[in-house]
């Protein structure tokens, strides 16, 4: 099951390479799933992603930063329903 995983990421950071280039925004996230597939399913794909991220660390600050921008914020202080429930209490 595991190589149907690994060849199915190369496939798909193959297809996105080729369609990088075209008009339509589609290679891009191909590479990224294709990547992430290589990375679960692969040590060896791991190590070379992590060797790759080694060597460019601008890369790995803008996942960093990425990251810190995605976490959802606190959902009780941004309802305000929420909010005045816990003035009330």
């Amino acid at each position: 099951m595991k190589w149907i995983f690994i060849s199915l990421g190369g496939l798909s950071v193959f297809s996105g390479i080729i369609t990088f280039w075209l008009p339509i925004p589609i290679g891009l996230p191909l590479i990224l799933i294709g990547l992430a597939l290589i990375a679960r399913h692969s040590p060896t794909g791991r190590h070379w992603i992590s060797s790759m991220l080694d060597r460019f660390p601008w890369v790995r600050s803008a996942i960093q930063k990425f990251r810190r921008r995605e976490k959802a914020p606190d959902t009780d202080t941004q309802h305000p329903l929420r909010a005045d429930e816990k003035n009330k209490s």
